[in-house]
């Protein structure tokens, strides 16, 4: 079942000239995800499926910070969404409640419509208006720009 998106939430989108089962060919393994979605931060760990999960790392003024979480919603060729939270206990970026990340594939035209939201803001209480811009002004669109590279180009 899809999961459903709140009022707060980053969404960044694309078309690619591909249909959804081809596109969803690059989210189905941990070499297919790090040629897109590996880039500015690394994919630790990727089991796909409904009962799946990925936790992923960054670096942030030098600490290493892990992220991610069990996967929620898993609909291959049309949506991947996965728990989002900080999982390292002592970090101080973690939330008291999870976001969440999900990826929408729609059949558009001759392609697809590939959204990548960041939601569930709207869950953190008083913080939620500074976390929901502090990811709008961080967030940029160059893993669907590499992720179109890749699809269209082979």
């Amino acid at each position: 079942m899809a999961i459903a998106i709140g009022p707060l939430y980053v969404r960044r989108a694309l078309y690619i000239d591909k249909q959804p089962a081809s596109i969803w060919q690059k989210f189905e393994t941990l070499s297919g995800l790090n040629s897109w979605y590996g880039i500015g931060h690394t994919i630790d760990s990727f089991v796909q499926g409904a009962n799946g999960s990925i936790e992923l790392s960054v670096n942030i003024d030098n600490v290493r910070a892990r992220f991610g979480s069990p996967t929620l919603c898993w609909q291959p060729g049309n949506e991947w969404s996965y728990q989002n939270n900080w999982l390292d206990e002592d970090s101080p970026w973690i939330w008291p409640i999870p976001t969440f990340t999900t990826f929408r594939l729609t059949a558009l035209y001759s392609g697809t419509l590939v959204e990548l939201l960041h939601h569930g803001f709207e869950r953190l209480g008083a913080d939620a208006g500074e976390q929901l811009q502090a990811y709008e002004n961080g967030w940029d669109a160059r893993h669907l720009s590499a992720l179109r590279r890749i699809c269209e180009t082979g």
